[in-house]
C-alpha cells in the first residue's frame, strides 16, 4: 500500500484527492488554516506550516512517503493583496524544501507539483498553448509558480530526484467552485456575454484533476514530466452561461457587450489609473480572447477525462 503525502489537504482540491486516494493508500493530509472536514475518517492528519522547512523534513521522515502531492499554496490574488516576498517564500522556497525533504526520505519518491497555466502569460499566446511554450508571468503569483518549477526542474536534472510531475492546472472548477469561470460569463446579478461570446477557455473540473493524479500515480514519470491538464475540450462562453441558467441561475438576465466597448474601457481606465494598466488589460484579454491550452501530453499517458461542464453541473437544481 502506497503512502502519499497531501499537502494543503483541507482545501478544497487537496480534499477531494485525499478522499479518492485513501482508497488505495495511506494518505497523510497536511494542513495548516483550514480545518479537516468532518467527515474526513481514514486519513492520518497532521497540521503543519509548509514553510517550516525543519517540521516538514521531520514529517518526511516519520512516514516516508512514497508520493508528495503539494497542493499548498498562496493562490491568485487581488494585485497588491500578497507581496512578492510572501510568494516567494510560500510558493518557491517552501516547495523546494519540501522536494529536497522528500526525497531524502524516500529516493523513489514521486513529487507532484500542482502549478498553473498562468505561467505562461496572457498575451501574444499561440493557440493551443503547449507545454513548450515559452513562459512569460504577467505576476507575482504566476512567476512564483514559474519560479518553483525551476527549482523542481534542477532538482531532477541534478539528478536530486527521482520523479518530478509538474501539472500546469487550468481554471479549476466544480459545482462549489465557479469562481474562475463566473470572471469570464458574471456581473453584479447578471450573466455578461462579451460580444458573441464565441470566444473559447480551457478548463479542468475537479474530478478530472482527482483521477488524473490518481492515473499518474500508478506509472511515475522519470525524471521531470510538465503537462498541461485540462478537460477533454474547451468551452464557449456562451456555453458557460447556457449551462449555468439550466441551474439555479435560471432568471439571470444576459446582458451583450461588445467587445469594442471593452478594450475602450481597458484603454481609458490604464490612462487613468496608470499603476492598473496591466492588470485592466489582462481583464480585457480575458474577456475578448481565447484561453486554450494543449492537453496532448496528459492524454498520450492515458488518461481519458470523463467529467465534463455539462456531466459536473447536470445534477444542479
Amino acid at each position: 500500500m502506497k503512502k502519499i503525502l497531501v499537502t494543503g489537504a483541507a482545501g478544497m482540491i487537496g480534499s477531494a484527492l485525499c478522499g479518492r486516494l485513501k482508497q488505495g493508500g495511506e494518505v497523510i493530509g497536511v494542513y495548516h488554516d483550514a480545518l479537516p472536514p468532518p467527515d474526513a475518517d481514514g486519513i492520518i492528519w497532521e497540521r503543519a506550516d509548509c514553510t517550516d522547512t525543519g517540521l516538514m523534513a521531520r514529517l518526511c521522515d516519520r512516514y516516508a512517503p512514497d508520493a508528495v502531492i503539494h497542493c499548498a499554496a498562496v493562490v491568485h490574488r487581488k494585485a497588491g493583496a500578497v507581496d512578492a516576498a510572501t510568494y516567494e517564500r510560500v510558493n518557491v522556497a517552501a516547495t523546494e524544501g519540501l522536494a529536497r525533504a522528500a526525497a531524502s526520505s524516500n529516493p523513489a519518491v514521486l513529487f507532484v507539483f500542482l502549478s498553473s497555466v498562468a505561467v505562461y502569460g496572457d498575451e501574444g499566446l499561440p493557440l493551443p498553448v503547449s507545454e513548450g511554450h515559452p513562459c512569460n508571468p504577467a505576476d507575482n503569483y504566476a512567476l512564483s509558480k514559474r519560479r518553483a518549477e525551476m527549482r523542481l526542474e534542477g532538482m531532477a536534472q541534478r539528478g536530486e530526484i527521482a520523479h518530478v510531475a509538474i501539472v500546469r492546472l487550468a481554471s479549476v472548477y466544480d459545482r462549489e467552485m465557479t469562481v474562475l469561470l463566473d470572471r469570464r460569463v458574471r456581473g453584479p446579478g447578471v450573466f455578461i456575454r462579451y460580444g458573441r461570446g464565441t470566444q473559447r477557455i480551457s478548463a479542468l473540473a475537479r474530478p478530472n484533476l482527482v483521477d488524473f493524479v490518481a492515473w499518474i500515480l500508478k506509472v511515475p514519470p522519470e525524471g521531470c514530466a510538465v503537462m498541461n491538464v485540462c478537460d477533454e475540450r474547451p468551452y464557449r462562453f456562451d456555453e458557460i452561461i447556457r449551462v449555468f441558467k439550466k441551474g439555479r441561475d435560471r432568471a439571470r438576465p444576459v446582458i451583450p457587450v461588445p467587445l469594442f466597448a471593452v478594450r475602450m474601457a481597458s484603454c481609458v481606465g490604464g490612462m487613468v489609473f496608470k499603476d492598473r494598466a496591466g492588470r485592466l488589460r489582462s481583464c480585457s484579454n480575458k474577456a475578448s480572447s481565447d484561453m486554450v491550452f494543449g492537453n496532448e501530453r496528459m492524454l498520450k499517458t492515458g488518461f481519458r477525462p470523463l467529467h465534463t461542464l455539462e456531466t459536473v453541473f447536470s445534477a444542479e437544481g
